[in-house]
């Protein structure tokens, strides 16, 4: 293509890419623009210096499982046990949650 011929470089953290000798390349976009890093436990990711930067940790202690002592899932009702990534244990020991893991 032509130099200055808009294109798409892939990079989320680039604005106004354009081609220059034959390579697609934009503009570092300014810190704190939103973009996605991918990963379903962070929550508003930005842009750092040219870099998606991931944002908070939504999946904090997602490999532990919560027994609310309503089910019949065979927990002891004392509290918090060892998950494997499935969420909070609910009624008749059903499963809720992402997994996030």
């Amino acid at each position: 293509m032509a130099d200055n011929t808009p294109c798409d470089d892939d990079e989320q953290c680039t604005v106004s890419d354009v081609c220059t000798s034959g390579v697609c390349a934009g503009v570092v976009a300014n810190d704190g623009s939103a973009c996605d890093d991918g990963d379903a436990c962070t929550d508003e990711d930005t842009c750092v210096a040219g870099v998606c930067s991931p944002g908070a940790d939504i999946c904090v202690n997602a490999d532990v499982g919560t027994d609310t002592g309503e089910g019949d899932a065979g927990q002891d009702d004392a509290g918090t046990q060892p998950g494997d990534d499935a969420g909070t244990i609910g009624a008749k020991g059903t499963v809720s949650g992402d997994g996030c893991g």
